[in-house]
This record gives C-alpha cells, structure tokens and sequence, in this order.
C-alpha cells in the first residue's frame, strides 16, 4: 500500500466524518505548513519508521513463500489551522472523534487493512518538531498507522 493511499484514506475518512459544514481537510508537506492560509484541518506526515517486528509476517497473499514483506508506520500530526483558537480546538475535537471511531483502514476489505493509533508525543519532542518546522507550538493530535506494506518492485 502506498504512502499516498493512507494519507488519502484518512483525509477522506475526516471529509466524510465531519460533513461539509466542516473545515476543509488538507494533506499538506511541512513545507506548507506555515502558509495554511484559509481555516482547515491539515493532515501531515511527519515521519516513516520501518517496523522490525513484523519484518517476518507471513509474505501477502499470492506472494511465494519467502517474500519480503516489508512494513513500516507513519507518524502523522493532525491539527485544525486559522480561524479563531476555540473554534480550531472544537474542530481538532471533531477531527480526533472520527479518527478514533472505526481504527482501522482498508482498502475494500482486503488484505490490506492497517491499524490507526493514538501516537502520544511528549512536550520535548512535540516541541522539538514544532521548532523543526519553523512555527510556533500549536494543539495538535499525533497518530500511526502500523502495518503499511512496502510496495516492492515486481520481478521481471
């Protein structure tokens, strides 16, 4: 599954949770993160880990005995920009409801399916990755998605 599916998946699923009376939902790079403009609630990828553990799991279905099947998690921030500060923290509220509402994504119930977490940060590192992206300290919600398969070259 690639990186852009998962980050899709998540947006739509904030779209469809939130309604359209909502604020937009944006995925957006770090690099953007500072020109958000307009009220909205920014998806981020922060960060990709490789997951050791799973390194092992059985190879996907259809692949022969032996495949790599390489996993990793990706570390997203979640958090509402602009507008009026009570009104971004209802929103982020809003937001967090519906990520934690059904924890698992798929994709048409396939094989695919992969776990969405809470990621707690403590201040240190939250503050440390705030002053990384060269903005100031914000209310933000972190989440993993564990489990997302590599897509590997296919032989030939």
């Amino acid at each position: 599954m690639a990186f852009g599916v998962v980050t899709r998946a998540l947006v739509g699923r904030l779209q469809d949770g939130l309604g359209e009376a909502a604020w937009p939902v944006r995925a957006i790079g770090a690099g953007d993160l500072a020109a958000a403009g307009e009220p909205c609630i920014v998806l981020l990828l922060w960060r990709i880990a490789l997951e050791p553990a799973l390194r092992n799991a059985p190879p996907p279905p259809g692949a022969p005995a032996g495949a790599p099947d390489p996993r990793v998690t990706l570390h997203y921030l979640l958090l509402a920009e602009g507008g009026e500060a009570i009104a971004a923290q209802d929103v982020l509220a809003r937001a967090m409801g519906v990520l934690e509402a059904v924890p698992i994504l798929s994709r048409g119930g396939d094989a695919a399916s992969v776990q969405l977490v809470a990621d707690p940060l403590d201040a240190a590192v939250l503050a440390a990755l705030w002053h990384a992206l060269g903005v100031p300290l914000r209310p933000a919600a972190a989440y993993a998605v564990r489990g997302v398969r590599l897509p590997l070259p296919r032989p030939g």
